[in-house]
């Protein structure tokens, strides 16, 4: 017969272990950067040959505990051409970015729980 003490133990080791995961979100926003200087911003579903779009990812970790590699695969749209590397936050120091035909990809190392970093890349229409 079990006791009723250790059963209880064991439910709340069950329950700790389920609430101290990461949760990793990303949030994308695409703007239209006319001149491609990066000013005058505005958001957008659709841009002209020669204009910009600037991607802003953030990425954030609502869980309880640490992310750890965490790997984004950034497309390229097809007809764009890539006008800068990754930007991020000063936030994070491992951001590893390189562009693989028409895909960039990045890595963080870790992101701590609560806390949020943001990039951002920008492609010129061709």
């Amino acid at each position: 017969m079990l006791n009723p003490k250790y059963c209880c133990l064991g439910l709340a080791l069950l329950s700790y272990q389920a609430i101290a995961q990461p949760q990793v979100e990303l949030t994308l926003r695409q703007l239209l950067d006319p001149t491609c200087q990066g000013i005058g911003l505005v958001e957008t579903a659709s841009a002209e040959p020669g204009q910009c779009i600037r991607y802003q990812v953030k990425i954030s970790n609502s869980g309880s505990s640490v992310a750890q590699a965490v790997k984004l695969n950034l497309p390229i749209p097809n007809y764009t051409a890539l006008k800068q590397d990754l930007a991020s936050s000063e936030l994070i120091e491992a951001l590893v970015s390189q562009q693989n035909n028409q895909l960039l990809q990045a890595e963080i190392d870790q992101l701590e729980a609560h806390e949020s970093v943001s990039l951002h890349y920008t492609v010129q229409v061709l």
